[in-house]
């Protein structure tokens, strides 16, 4: 009966560094992809906000989140300063130039990347 307790202990203990490592790897892999996808969206906005919004593709941020289902990233535009501007991102036609998708063409292309950092972190435990 101790050896199943002392086996239990150590399996347990053993899930539990496993966690850890991959939370942290999860954490690396989201915020590597926050990035990018901040820096993809910064270059699409350069090009499609025009010389009226210059200052826009500057206000693309993220900021990394924590919580019980793990970390996450929110990305876009800071609220301050021509960051306002960000309902050019979805605007639904009723402004003088159609929506810009920067954000979501920028989330679109590094899919790929997010899931590959995601596999990364889950072979780690292997």
């Amino acid at each position: 009966m101790s050896i199943v307790s002392d086996d239990l202990r150590v399996f347990s203990t053993d899930l539990g560094r496993t966690g850890v490592r991959v939370t942290r790897n999860v954490q690396k892999a989201t915020e590597v992809t926050a990035r990018k996808i901040k820096d993809d969206a910064r270059k699409n906005a350069r090009k499609s906000a025009g010389r009226r919004a210059r200052g826009y593709a500057a206000k693309i941020t993220y900021d990394m989140t924590y919580g019980l289902r793990g970390p996450g990233a929110e990305i876009g535009p800071e609220t301050s300063g021509q960051g306002a501007l960000g309902v050019l991102e979805d605007a639904p036609g009723r402004v003088r130039s159609g929506a810009h998708q920067d954000l979501a063409r920028a989330a679109k292309s590094n899919v790929a990347d997010y899931v590959r950092g995601l596999a990364m972190a889950a072979s780690d435990l292997w």
